[in-house]
């Protein structure tokens, strides 16, 4: 686990250094199948300040670097910009073992239904894989695509479309 904390980082740092903050980097390939969350998980998909699960500091802890990337028009790629909330994200399930993860994926209200659910399902991916190079097993990971049917933002202006296109991070109750 240790040489896996270092190299994610190193690797990183290499493949990232001299690129500009917004661009894409494909990470590990292949990228693993990743179960999708199923009917009988969704219950219990941690919600905040839960204080049978965790303390605040803990709560506070997993969300300090945000619990969602963005990703750009029509895109699956995670950004440099996107690594640090990755990083924190392994480091946090690294101290919980005993957590799972679901990471959901998100589109903008542009295109179709069936279009948006690839590409979130392709977003969640490519976040999901990032947690599995910094050393989180697969078996505790799900994914889970929304589509366009959970905006964070219903205006039709740039902004908020950017908004939605992303990839969130929630907790999957106790094991």
């Amino acid at each position: 686990m240790k040489s896996s904390a270092v190299l994610l980082p190193a690797f990183l740092a290499l493949s990232l250094g001299a690129c500009a903050l917004n661009t894409p980097f494909r990470g590990p390939d292949p990228v693993p199948a990743f179960p999708e969350i199923t009917r009988d998980e969704e219950d219990l998909i941690v919600r905040p300040l839960d204080p049978a699960v965790f303390s605040d500091v803990e709560w506070r802890a997993w969300m300090t670097a945000g619990d969602r990337v963005f990703f750009e028009l029509d895109k699956a790629e995670v950004s440099q910009k996107a690594i640090p909330a990755i990083q924190s994200k392994i480091d946090w399930l690294r101290r919980h073992p005993e957590i799972d993860v679901v990471v959901e994926g998100h589109g903008d209200d542009r295109g179709t239904r069936a279009r948006n659910v690839a590409l979130g399902r392709k977003r969640a991916e490519a976040a999901a894989a990032f947690l599995v190079y910094g050393g989180i097993d697969e078996k505790r990971i799900r994914i889970s695509s929304q589509g366009k049917d959970a905006p964070v933002c219903a205006a039709k202006t740039e902004d908020c479309r950017a908004a939605n296109r992303r990839a969130v991070f929630e907790l999957l109750g106790r094991r």
